[in-house]
Order: C-alpha cells, then sequence, then structure tokens
C-alpha cells in the first residue's frame, strides 16, 4: 500500500456591497440604506476630489512633526465647491464645525486618516518656500560652512 497526499485548495465566494464611496457591506439592505443617507453622498463627492498621497517621514523636517506610520493625503483647494466639500466631510467625519473658509482657496489641505488631523499647509508657493527654507537651512548652509572650513585650515596649514 501506498500513501498518497494531495493538496485541494478551496476557493470561496464571498459577496460584498460597495456603496458609492467606497464602503463595504456584506448586506445588500445595509448598502442601500447607506447609500440614501447624507454621510454616502459627502464621502463620495469627498473621495472624487483630486489628491496625492504624501510622504509622512519626508514633510517632518518642513511643515510638521508625523509619525513614520502616517498615512497623509493633500488636496489642493482650487475653488468654493471643492471647499464646500472638504467642510460637509470636515463635519460629517466628526472633525468638528468647518474649519475652512474662503481665505484657504488656493492653499493646499493636508489630512490624516489615522489620526483625523488636519493642517492647512499654505498655498503651494508658501509650500516651496518652507521646503527651499529647509534645504538651505539644512543642506546648503552645512555643507557651505564646512568647506569654508576646510578652505580656512587649508590656508593655515600653508
Amino acid at each position: 500500500m501506498r500513501k498518497k497526499i494531495d493538496t485541494i485548495t478551496v476557493t470561496k465566494e464571498i459577496i460584498t456591497y460597495e456603496a458609492l464611496d467606497g464602503t463595504i457591506f456584506d448586506n445588500e439592505d445595509e448598502c442601500r440604506k447607506y447609500e440614501k443617507t447624507a454621510q454616502c453622498a459627502i464621502n463620495g463627492a469627498f473621495e472624487q476630489l483630486p489628491r496625492e498621497d504624501v510622504d509622512a517621514e519626508a514633510l517632518n523636517d518642513t511643515v510638521g512633526d508625523f509619525s513614520d506610520d502616517d498615512t497623509l493625503h493633500s488636496i489642493y483647494i482650487e475653488d468654493a465647491n471643492t471647499l464646500e466639500v472638504i467642510n460637509r466631510w470636515l463635519v460629517h467625519n466628526g472633525w468638528g464645525s468647518s474649519k475652512l473658509s474662503a481665505k484657504d482657496i488656493g492653499t493646499i489641505l493636508l489630512y490624516d486618516t489615522y489620526d483625523t488631523d488636519v493642517w492647512i499647509i499654505g498655498t503651494p508657493e508658501e509650500y516651496k518656500k518652507k521646503f527651499c527654507d529647509f534645504i538651505d537651512n539644512n543642506l546648503v548652509k552645512p555643507l557651505t560652512e564646512k568647506v569654508e572650513a576646510r578652505q580656512d585650515a587649508k590656508k593655515e596649514d600653508k
């Protein structure tokens, strides 16, 4: 007699229902009920806004103190419609009353989905300046000082 071992892979289909905003449900009725709520409409509109993922670690020294595991996203507040969508989203997700005003149009919103924090980091020009200042203060100046010190030391040796 020979012993034979076979490996069988079993595939199980699981049916889920995805609401318009991407929320997943196990039950079709629950999904339909949710889609009729304002929360779904607001989340759906917010998810449609163009956004960019941001490397939290790279931002630590330029605009704030972030954990390396933060999941950061940025949205450019281009007009009043974008502002309205963001404000509704902030209120419905428990981030307090509307935090943004018309003066924030033209700025970059940075938000963290883990800690539910929101920051306005300024216009693209202001952000570029912060980044350039960081590069200047933390890379260019220290290197320049080291090079100058080395050159001074060489002059003294002559």
